[in-house]
């Protein structure tokens, strides 16, 4: 899994030497195929400066969506975006699935639609990130999240690396969800 994060960087980042100061917004998506979900996402990106709603810094830059844990918030993760946005990614974290009862494959199904929409901000005149938004796109999740992160790229093609910190065995089973990743 490691050579699989590491080529992901690799060949995603262009910004070798770039410091960019993190930017972070919340965008909520609908998911009308579920009833018009709403999926709150904290977003950190590179900005012009640091803080809350600031432009997007020149470039492109490739998405990291990040599950949490169980009964963990979306809050308790901000070495990824302190380590990872300075370098040029942008990182989505959903705000869904955070309580005792937790539905592993709505969750997944979650971490999927944010990719697939934070692609399409790339290509959305009125969004923030338009073009700014490189085409490749991590799904990476930590225990229950790391779980779901296998439930949402099963077979899924727009995801190009899929990281799995202690994954947590799901259900439906992130183990078979497994055998159909790619």
């Amino acid at each position: 899994m490691k050579k699989l994060l590491v080529a992901f960087f690799a060949f995603t980042t262009s910004f070798a030497f770039a410091q960019f100061p993190v930017g972070n917004t919340t965008i909520t998506y609908n998911d009308p195929a579920r009833n018009n979900r709403a999926i709150e996402c904290l977003i950190y990106y590179p900005g012009v400066s640091a803080g809350a709603n600031v432009a997007v810094a020149t470039g492109e830059f490739p998405i990291i969506v990040f599950g949490h844990g169980f009964t963990m918030q979306p809050t308790a993760y901000p070495n990824w975006s302190d380590e990872f946005v300075p370098e040029g990614y942008i990182i989505v974290l959903p705000a869904t699935e955070t309580g005792f009862s937790p539905s592993h494959q709505e969750f997944g199904l979650d971490l999927r639609l944010i990719a697939t929409q934070m692609q399409a901000e790339g290509q959305n005149i009125s969004s923030p990130f338009y073009q700014h938004v490189f085409n490749r796109t991590a799904i990476m999740g930590h225990s229950m999240g790391g779980g779901s992160s296998f439930l949402a790229a099963s077979g899924f093609s727009e995801v190009d690396c899929i990281v799995g910190l202690a994954p947590a065995e799901t259900n439906p089973s992130a183990v078979s969800a497994g055998a159909n990743v790619t």
